[in-house]
């Protein structure tokens, strides 16, 4: 997962032709702490994703902007247009973060493999 610390990173990226998909996280949120691993073991099962990592209180008004309120959050997108989000103030599991991919990349594409 690539970090990015600037908006206009986030701008470049969010235009990309493939499906990116940014996780929102925040300092001192323990939710966030596994997100790191959850996102290491689904990348191989999705091949045509990107995954990148926005640190809400270092872009917090693009956070605010996005209305990212709650972390971990998740929001894809695939040249310019938001695809979906996963927008929530609970705990994501393993599963429901693999499920919110397969159902982007099967929104986008039509059909997801995992």
């Amino acid at each position: 997962m690539k970090p990015i610390h600037t908006n206009e990173a986030y701008v470049k990226t969010m235009l990309q032709d493939s499906i990116s998909v940014f996780l929102f996280t925040g300092m001192g949120c323990s939710d966030c702490v596994g997100m790191d691993r959850v996102i290491e073991h689904i990348q191989p099962k999705f091949t045509d994703v990107s995954f990148y990592q926005v640190q809400r209180d270092e872009l917090l008004d693009l956070c605010k902007d996005l209305g990212i309120q709650s972390v971990p959050s998740f929001i894809a997108y695939r040249d310019g247009h938001e695809i979906s989000r996963f927008v929530t103030p609970f705990r994501k599991t393993e599963q429901e973060v693999m499920d919110y991919v397969a159902m982007t990349v099967e929104k986008e594409y039509g059909n997801a493999k995992i």
